[in-house]
């Protein structure tokens, strides 16, 4: 049996519901587009950004009739104007130098200085992936140790993503 005013109970809830969710449809769509609006992905575009990277700088002990081999990873993939440079100083007085020359992993010789020297400045532009061996050659020399300073630098430039808003 149902007592007087159950029903009433049972009615008002609903009602109240139906009243507060009268078009509640269109006012959470719009609040949903607009904070869509606001909260859109960000957006990136791909900008060229200039790189320059010490790669070496040491001095290396190339004792008479001897030669020391310097390998170095390059990889000119994916980036433009990729160019390496640096100098070969030898740091002891009263010395010849050394022959310094730079050979790629295609066999390749990319730089040589032809005979001994105190110092050489070098630049080439590698076109493969892969180990390039530095030679500091000491080995016409019978009684003389060297001690040549190696710096070598890589400059390029490369597309990057970054955020633009």
């Amino acid at each position: 049996m149902v007592k007087k005013g159950t029903y009433l109970l049972a009615i008002v809830p609903i009602l109240v519901m139906s009243v507060a969710f009268t078009g509640c449809t269109d006012t959470t769509s719009s609040i949903t587009n607009s904070q869509s609006d606001q909260n859109t992905q960000p957006k990136y575009t791909y900008v060229t950004k200039h790189f320059k990277k010490l790669l070496l700088d040491k001095i290396y002990p190339v004792s008479a009739g001897y030669y020391v081999k310097i390998p170095i990873y390059l990889d000119p993939s994916d980036k433009e104007n990729y160019v390496v440079y640096g100098t070969m100083r030898e740091t002891a007085e009263g010395t010849a130098g050394v022959r310094f020359y730079v050979i790629g992993p295609d066999g390749v010789t990319y730089v040589d200085s032809g005979e001994k020297v105190r110092s050489y400045s070098f630049s080439f532009r590698p076109t493969e992936t892969g180990y390039y061996y530095f030679y500091l050659d000491n080995s016409n020399t019978l009684l003389t140790n060297k001690l040549p300073r190696l710096t070598v630098y890589v400059e390029y430039d490369k597309q990057v993503l970054v955020r633009s808003n």
